[in-house]
This record gives C-alpha cells, sequence and structure tokens, in this order.
C-alpha cells in the first residue's frame, strides 16, 4: 500500500472515532470470577453461576418476588462465597460462611446498596444512602467491624482482593486501600494518589486500574512475574480479512486501531492480569506463565492464563466488552467473534487442550454478549452456559445499567464499546499475542526462573511454618 494512502486512512479513522473512543476501567459489577467460580447476569437481569458449589456459592437464592432480578455480582477471590444486589440495591450473600461473611450483612437506610465486593472470608459494601464502606466476616486491618463506625468518603466503587479492599472516591475517582499487604497491594503509591481512575481491580497480591486521564494501565503491589509491570505495548495496523495490500485500491480493507494504548478494561488475578485495548478492544494477558523449571511448577499453578490468549484470537474470540479475573481464570463478554463452527474445543484453547483440559478457553464461534472463559477449568469455572438450553437469555450483560451507573458515580459506562466502531473488520490479532509472549519470553525467562524457584523455596518453607501452629489474624 502507498504511504500517503495508509496515512489518509489513519486520518479519517481518527477524525471518525475521536469522540467515540471507549475508555477505561476495571471489572465490570455484572460479570465475576472467583477462586473456582464464576458468575454473570443475563439480559433478563437473571443471574447464573457455574464452577465450584461444594459449599453452595454457585447456587443463588430465589428472589422474592419470583422473577425479580439481579443488577450486580460477586464472587469471592480466595474463599467459597458469593454476594449479588437485587435490582433495587438490597444485598445477598450465599456459599461459606466460616466468619459471617455472609449471614453478617449490616443493616444500612433503605437497604440499598450500590457496590459489593467479596474477598476471602470477608464482603465489604457501599451503602446507597450515606456512600460509607461497610465491611463484615473476616478480620482486615483499619477495615472497621461491623460494630464500628464505617469507612466513610463518600465513594462510588469498592473491590476486594484476596485480603484487602480498594475504594475510589466520588468525588474525584481517586483510590484508597486497606487491609493486608505484604506485597504493597493495598498502599496506593504516592505517584498515583492523585490520579482518577474509572474502576480498579484487586487481585491476588498486586491491583490494577485504568487512569481516566490517558486510559493507561496503573498497576501496584507484587510483580514478581511482570504482573504489575509488564502491560504489552501497542500494536500496529490490522487487515481486514480481505486485505489485498496488492492494490491500490485496497485502502478500504484496511482497518486502523487509532487508539492502540488506550485501555478498555483490567482485571487482575493470581501473579498475572488481562486487560482489552485498544478501539478493537483485543485481549491482552500478562504476568505468570509457563516458563518455570520443575521444582517451581508445584508452587504455582499456572493453567494458560496468559498464553491461552493467542489461541482464543486463533478461534475467533476477536472483542471483549468485559472481563473478570479469578485465581486461575479469566472469563469475558465477547463484542464480537470471528468463531468458525467447523473448529472444535482444542482449537479455542491455548495450547493442545480439549473441553476439559485445564489448559484451555472457550468453544469458538460464540455470538456478541456469550461468555468465553481459559485458564483453569478444574472445577468448571471457565465452561460458562451457552444459551437457550442452559437457560440463558443471551445477551449476557457486560456493563450496567445507565441509572444504575449513575446512582454509583462509578465510570463504569465510560468505558462501553463506541457503536460507531464496527470490530468486525477487524482479524484477531493473533501474530502480535505471539509477538509479545515471544518477547517475554525471551527477555526475561532466566531472571523468571531464578524468581520462581526462589519463591517456591519461600513458599515451602512458610507451608512449613503454618504448620507449626495456628495462623496469625
Amino acid at each position: 500500500m502507498r504511504p500517503r494512502r495508509l496515512a489518509g486512512v489513519v486520518a479519517l479513522t481518527l477524525s471518525t472515532l475521536l469522540h467515540t473512543l471507549p475508555s477505561g476501567a476495571g471489572e465490570s459489577p455484572t460479570l465475576s470470577a472467583g477462586s473456582r467460580h464464576t458468575c454473570a447476569i443475563d439480559a433478563s437481569d437473571a443471574l447464573h453461576c457455574w464452577g465450584d458449589d461444594a459449599r453452595g456459592q454457585s447456587s443463588p437464592p430465589p428472589l422474592d418476588p419470583p422473577g425479580s432480578g439481579w443488577r450486580a455480582v460477586t464472587a469471592s477471590k480466595g474463599g467459597c462465597h458469593t454476594c449479588g444486589l437485587t435490582l433495587r440495591g438490597e444485598a445477598r450473600c450465599w456459599g461459606c460462611d466460616d466468619h459471617g461473611e455472609t449471614t453478617g450483612v449490616p443493616a444500612v437506610a433503605d437497604d440499598r446498596w450500590i457496590a459489593l465486593a467479596a474477598g476471602n472470608g470477608f464482603t465489604c459494601g457501599v451503602a446507597a444512602v450515606d456512600r460509607a464502606i461497610r465491611c463484615w466476616g473476616r478480620f482486615l486491618p483499619q477495615i472497621p467491624a461491623p460494630s464500628q463506625p464505617p469507612w466513610y468518603g463518600p465513594w462510588a466503587a469498592v473491590t476486594a482482593g484476596e485480603d484487602w479492599v480498594c475504594a475510589l472516591r466520588r468525588s474525584d475517582r481517586t483510590a484508597r486501600c486497606r487491609g493486608w499487604s505484604a506485597a504493597g497491594q493495598a498502599i496506593v503509591p504516592e505517584r498515583l494518589a492523585n490520579v482518577a481512575f474509572d474502576a480498579v481491580s484487586a487481585g491476588f497480591a498486586h491491583t490494577c486500574g485504568v487512569a481516566s486521564e490517558d486510559r493507561s494501565v496503573r498497576c501496584w503491589g507484587e510483580d514478581l512475574f511482570g504482573e504489575a509491570s509488564a502491560a504489552p505495548n501497542a500494536g500496529g495496523v490490522v487487515l481486514s480479512d480481505d486485505a489485498d495490500t496488492s492494490s491500490d485500491d485496497a485502502d478500504t480493507s484496511v482497518r486502523v486501531d487509532p487508539f492502540p494504548d488506550r485501555w478498555g478494561g483490567v482485571a487482575a488475578g493470581a501473579r498475572w492480569t488481562c486487560g482489552v485495548r485498544g478501539a478493537a478492544r483485543s485481549l491482552r494477558c500478562w504476568g505468570l506463565t509457563r516458563d518455570y523449571p520443575d521444582e517451581a511448577k508445584a508452587a504455582y499453578d499456572e493453567f494458560g492464563q496468559v498464553t491461552a490468549v493467542a489461541g482464543l484470537a486463533s478461534a475467533g474470540a476477536c472483542s471483549f466488552e468485559a472481563i473478570a479475573a479469578g485465581k486461575r481464570h479469566a472469563c469475558g463478554v465477547l463484542r464480537y467473534s470471528r468463531g468458525d463452527d467447523a473448529h472444535d474445543d482444542a482449537g479455542a484453547r491455548g495450547e493442545a487442550g480439549d473441553s476439559t483440559n485445564e489448559d484451555g478457553g472457550a468453544p469458538p464461534g460464540h455470538s456478541p454478549g456469550a461468555i468465553v472463559c481459559w485458564g483453569s477449568d478444574s472445577h468448571g469455572q471457565a465452561s460458562p452456559p451457552t444459551g437457550e438450553s442452559d437457560g440463558v437469555a443471551l445477551p449476557f450483560r457486560a456493563w450496567p445499567s445507565v441509572a444504575e451507573a449513575e446512582d454509583s458515580g462509578a465510570g463504569f459506562l465510560d468505558l462501553r464499546a463506541s457503536g460507531a466502531f464496527d470490530a468486525s473488520r477487524f482479524t484477531c490479532d493473533r501474530t502480535g499475542v505471539d509477538d509479545e509472549l515471544t518477547t517475554a519470553s525471551s527477555s526475561d525467562a532466566a531472571s523468571r526462573r531464578t524468581r520462581a524457584v526462589a519463591v517456591a523455596a519461600a513458599a515451602s518453607a512458610a507451608m512449613v511454618v503454618a504448620t507449626a501452629g495456628p495462623r496469625g489474624a
């Protein structure tokens, strides 16, 4: 293609999309991935959960009156319980209750909440009337007990990691965190203290968010495998399937992502992170990969949370509305899929997996609004319901309603994909994914091996200490 023609395409695309670019945020309140289960809300406001149900965490309670719906859900990271908000804003929790994390919901004015977040043995929520955060369940440092005055804000959103909580101020969307912080995950760095976020996502030892101003990913906390620092750089031009670069008239077949460095979502897992990037909302993941010696694999389970992305792209999972990260798996609501029904499950999984392999993703060929998952499927947490036969009214809700978002004051709807942008004209950019994985693997494989061995040894030592006496609070 001639340079002038390509420049013209770039300029035209920039002009067309400048005012419609989706902005960034963390995880949507309508999709949540926990340690070994996942929950999502469908088009009829019905709640569906799948995966581990040993403690009832995947069995939502019936609502009264029957047929009323849900507006938000949070699956516990590190624990075995789930909480949700009804359309009216009432909090409901189910699953394990070893610390009162499900039955200890405090009474608040008008019995209404705007946000909930579930961690390992605890739950926190933002009350609708006073916008204060109240937590119940397991003790966390600096988090008031239910009998104490709450954590006043006013707050717009809250996210829970395994043992800490982060929240966004309603006034300026700056982030503040409390709880256990062995890796600094609950201490917002000074450089980010005044940064506004549309939302943040707390994982298992690190926290990430998308800055409101420039839509960049900002992370803090543990960074052993690059999960807080190795967000991939932008890709280049992406050609549509029918592109013919040998022709001077091929301009209409070229589609350029004009904002490849702007992120439209981020989700923090256990030593890995995923996000959706650019106007095309392509999936990228980074952090923990398989490049470990055998002695480290027992300490750090890795099931393709990062490496499966290339397989998903090959299978046609191109563009995601929203994503959520659990401990060893992730799920996303598709915006657009170029899937081919001729593919089988093995082609969609990040490596050479099948529908029961833990190295996997999801079958290709799903329609927009369907959910695909990748990573560990040890308890079925990466095998979502697919449609009417499973009682699901597609599409799954990727975002809260306008009224719900305005009620909270959080920036969730700022990141919705622009209706004016046609993601179907983009190919699945597997080449960029492969290049990123190859570069990351070759550049610091030795250092990551060394760190993995060291951490494996430390983990073994910690296990010995833990078995010698009771755990601290």
